[in-house]
């Protein structure tokens, strides 16, 4: 599907958006400084690398420099005003790389690889440092973007 919505909370309406260019699925999205960003996904026939904004001012879609891979189910988090894309599922099953998209230079570039694949996790940002979490084994990763380092944390517990 290419279509968009957007869900006002305090109104509890939903809202139609300009539909994306490309149909798709699985893909992953994060909204950063009024624009939202939908990265990768499937379009019932193959995996996408493909990148696209839409600025909810101007509600205009524009295309971005394409991801250096194709995969579902990316992991984002934006960190240092730059947006990560990390691990995912890609046609060689799941992947550990991860890549920054530097907004000003509109360009991506290869970062240090997860020490460890997460299935079905999540990332988040804070304190300019992307947190990897959760998945079937409980991974827990921290990954700094100025020493292009990642470390692993200590798993949460199971039961408590």
């Amino acid at each position: 599907q290419s279509d968009c919505y957007s869900y006002d909370a305090q109104s509890g309406q939903w809202t139609t958006l300009p539909p994306m260019s490309i149909a798709r699925h699985a893909h992953s999205s994060i909204y950063h400084n009024e624009c939202l960003y939908i990265v990768g996904g499937h379009d019932g026939q193959k995996y996408l690398n493909s990148v696209e904004k839409l600025d909810m001012r101007s509600l205009q879609w524009s295309r971005l420099p394409r991801l250096p891979r194709s995969a579902t189910y990316i992991y984002l988090a934006i960190a240092s005003n730059n947006l990560f894309a990390v691990g995912g599922l890609a046609p060689k099953g799941r992947d550990v790389d991860v890549y920054e998209f530097g907004f000003t230079r509109q360009a991506w570039r290869q970062r240090s690889p997860m020490p460890e694949e997460c299935e079905w996790g999540a990332a988040v940002s804070f304190n300019d440092h992307v947190y990897v979490v959760g998945g079937k084994d409980r991974s827990c990763m921290q990954f700094n973007p100025l020493q292009n380092t990642w470390i692993l944390l200590q798993r949460p517990r199971l039961s408590h």
